[in-house]
Parts: structure tokens; C-alpha cells; sequence
């Protein structure tokens, strides 16, 4: 069995890698999914609270998109606010999963965005020595956030 790939972000908010191996993340309330082709993940864990929060590492994020991220992350922080231990995945704990946590941070804190996105940066490191956030159009919804334009 693999070591879990997980990194704490603030009190009971943890971003990851997809979590394929159940057994592993027993001790989490709440499993996010965010990676677009991983959603069948969630039948892995029929005893947790399970969020789908799909979507696609691109280079572009269409209206839809960023309101589903919005809605999502707004849900994450409420779970980690009822003391709900919760991981937020995607495939690698990259991308998705860290805009994701990112905005769920903001949420609960009251923090800027792009503060909560610098902070999920410098703490997930994954497996393979890659930071999170790389994606800049993710950035860019951080500091759109941060302007009102969401």
C-alpha cells in the first residue's frame, strides 16, 4: 500500500492526490473531487460525504465553470467550519484541488484570495517536488475574486 498524498492547509482543510486507495483516508469526514475524469472515485467512498466539484486543468475557465468552483469551495468551507476533517483532491493535488482549497481558505477567513492561493502554493509540494498552483489562469481567478468580478 501506498503512503497517503496529502498536505494540511489551515485546522481541518487538506489538499491532495486522487484518493484511489479508500484505506488511506478513512480518517477524513469529507472527500472533494475535482478532477473531471476521476468523478467515479466517489463509489469508492459510500460511508463519507462526498463533493463533486468537477472540473478540467486548463488553460481557460468558462462562466460556468468558475461559478461551479465558487459554489463548491463556498460548501468545502463549511464543512471545515462544522469541524468536518476534508481533503480536496484531483488527479495529481496540483492544480484543481488547490484553487479549490484556495478559495475554501478565503472563504473561512476572510483572507484575500490570492493570500490563501500564495499560502496553498507554499505549503503543497507534491510526490514528485512540484508546487501547487502552476496554472496561471487559476491564479487569475484568485485575483478576479479578489476584485469583486466574482
Amino acid at each position: 500500500m501506498r503512503r497517503r498524498d496529502v498536505t494540511r492547509i489551515y485546522g481541518r482543510l487538506y489538499v491532495g492526490g486522487a484518493p484511489i486507495e479508500p484505506a488511506l483516508y478513512q480518517d477524513f469526514d469529507v472527500i472533494v473531487l475535482c478532477a473531471e475524469e476521476l468523478q467515479f472515485l466517489a463509489e469508492l467512498y459510500p460511508d463519507k460525504r462526498v463533493r463533486l466539484v468537477p472540473f478540467d486543468d486548463a488553460p481557460y475557465v468558462d462562466g460556468p465553470t468558475i461559478h461551479r468552483v465558487l459554489a463548491g469551495s463556498k460548501r468545502v468551507a463549511q464543512d471545515v467550519a462544522r469541524g468536518r476533517k476534508t481533503l480536496v483532491s484531483c488527479a495529481m493535488g496540483r492544480n484543481r484541488s488547490a484553487l479549490v482549497t484556495a478559495l475554501s481558505l478565503h472563504y473561512l477567513t476572510g483572507a484575500p484570495a490570492l493570500t490563501c492561493g500564495e499560502r496553498v502554493h507554499q505549503l503543497r509540494v507534491d510526490r514528485e517536488g512540484v508546487r501547487a498552483l502552476q496554472n496561471r489562469t487559476f491564479v487569475e481567478v484568485l485575483a478576479a475574486v479578489d476584485d469583486g468580478r466574482f
